[in-house]
């Protein structure tokens, strides 16, 4: 029987990890990023050198509690900013028409509401988005009772709660290299791409210079579980739980905006975790051990902004906000401050939306190796996340500028063309203006924009897989009245393209039991 557990064991491992290779391509142009949250179920600073007490102990322990300090910093910045960034690229031209190089720009200065008298602005703008994260984790288990000295009702049944009080710290890295500053800033515009992206016109989608910070008490989780399984040869337990969100809410105003937990979404989970020995020789042992939790996030509101259909970073292209707005700018042609001129268009491209994050799914394989009072264990973490479902609606309470109702219409709004005047088109792009006979339309041939031409796959967070090393040390005076622990781990997680943070992770836990 223990050799057939050893075998499972093995191959359980060796399977988890074929099954976790994954090679999709990266993502570009993306609104919304969504980092694994620390300090969850099967994740290593939670569970690494917690779990091994109940799985050496006999059936007098009980209950246990610890606090876990950890912290974490993302470290693919190239990558993220492709993410972020239109055209697959860590950078950005940013010029104006009249540019020397404006042949070869990403971005259309005027869409950014940059603009001079000479019409000759240029700068490179580079990004390299970071995340920080540093807390303190808790967590309480209570048994119930792990023998029938209670009732036989009850034996093998716990409970448990755990939350994380964490800070989190985004930065988007910006630094603007300005080649031609122009001359005199155009009225009603601004001079350069550091103050484009702080504007006070803009409601949403803004990037700040500076770093963007949350603190607060990330997801709690709720765990009723039961104990299968305990002897000298192998340990298992099932659980199932609930996820209870106390972390922020996505608002949209800033690009990677720091969200503490799930993004606010309610959660069901269950989870089981199976362990054998499989060598002991007196002081010294050998485990391995499968852990594995599976939620599933349900939908909730939240804001997203989003891209046009074959517009990269299309939600920054200026619009009339709707008809009667084109015809003021042809009524006054060529005077900015009496309404020749579009309107933010990320204003109206970011709608109030239900968002379904889904199946989380978390296997860890590890080895446990116990000498006495010294503790190690190291493995291999696995977690997938789907992709997320999005579907526009249109809340009571909801301040999107454009109701998902009027979409399409003469109240919709409509990309200015490049001739401005009151002129509407459908073929301009962030950095090319397309403009001419039979591509700009007139006021009373006004191109409305309507909800077919949102990009929902820009706002979405794709699925993401992810592969963690990690590994943990420490010590546990098991034979003391009130057993303490304590002990150090890390860990680096890597994903399968930039739509996962590749991350490191250090953390050290004391844990009292009794």
């Amino acid at each position: 029987m223990k050799k057939i557990i050893i075998i499972s064991l093995i191959v359980l491992n060796l399977g988890f990890r074929l099954r976790a290779h994954c090679d999709p391509g990266d993502d570009i142009s993306k609104t919304f990023y969504s980092v694994r949250p620390l300090f969850q179920s099967t994740s290593p600073e939670k569970d690494a050198f917690f779990r091994d007490s109940f799985i050496r102990h006999d059936q007098d322990q009980k209950n246990k509690a610890e606090l876990v300090f950890f912290g974490g910093e993302t470290n693919n910045e190239k990558e993220l900013a492709k993410y972020f960034l239109p055209w697959g690229k860590p950078s950005i031209l940013i010029a104006s028409d009249g540019a020397e190089n404006a042949a070869d720009r990403d971005v259309n200065a005027i869409h950014l509401n940059i603009g001079h008298e000479d019409d000759v602005f240029e700068s490179c703008v580079t990004f390299c988005p970071q995340q920080k994260v540093w807390g303190l984790g808790v967590r309480w288990r209570q048994w119930l009772s792990r023998t029938i000295e209670v009732h036989r009702l009850f034996k093998g049944f716990w409970v448990e709660t755990s939350f994380p009080i964490m800070r989190v710290e985004n930065t988007m890295g910006f630094c603007e290299n300005i080649i031609n500053p122009g001359d005199e800033v155009s009225p009603t515009r601004v001079a350069n791409a550091c103050e484009a992206f702080t504007q006070s016109s803009w409601n949403y989608g803004k990037i700040s210079p500076t770093c963007l910070q949350k603190t607060g008490i990330g997801d709690v989780e709720l765990k009723l579980g039961w104990e299968a399984a305990h002897d000298d040869i192998c340990h298992f337990e099932s659980y199932i739980g609930a996820v209870v969100p106390t972390g922020n809410r996505p608002k949209g105003c800033y690009v990677f905006e720091p969200i503490v937990g799930n993004n606010h979404h309610w959660g069901f989970m269950g989870g089981s975790l199976f362990a054998a020995k499989c060598y002991v020789n007196g002081d010294f042992s050998f485990s391995c051990l499968i852990e594995m939790n599976k939620r599933y996030l349900f939908e909730g509101d939240e804001i997203r902004t989003f891209d046009l259909v074959t517009k990269p970073w299309g939600r920054y292209m200026e619009v009339y906000a709707n008809q009667e707005a084109a015809e003021t700018a042809q009524t006054n042609v060529g005077s900015a401050v009496n309404g020749d001129r579009g309107s933010p268009g990320v204003n109206y491209f970011t709608k109030c939306v239900k968002v379904k994050p889904g199946y989380v799914t978390t296997v860890n394989s590890g080895y446990l190796v116990v000498y006495k009072a010294l503790h190690a264990e190291f493995g291999y973490n696995f977690f997938a996340r789907q992709k997320e479902e999005i579907r526009l609606t249109c809340n009571k309470g909801c301040n999107c500028v454009w109701c998902c109702e009027s979409e399409g219409n003469s109240n919709s709004p409509a990309l200015v063309s490049a001739t401005e005047g009151g002129y509407t088109t459908k073929t301009r792009t962030i950095k090319d203006n397309f403009n001419g006979a039979g591509v700009d339309q007139v006021p009373d041939n006004y191109t409305a924009i309507s909800i077919c031409d949102f990009d929902v796959n820009s706002a979405q967070h794709p699925g993401v897989l992810s592969h963690t090393l990690y590994g943990s040390l420490g010590f546990s005076f098991d034979d003391w009245q009130y057993p303490l622990s304590f002990g150090l781990g890390g860990s680096y997680e890597t994903g399968s393209n930039n739509a996962n943070s590749d991350r490191w992770t250090t953390w050290g836990r004391l844990a009292l039991a009794w």
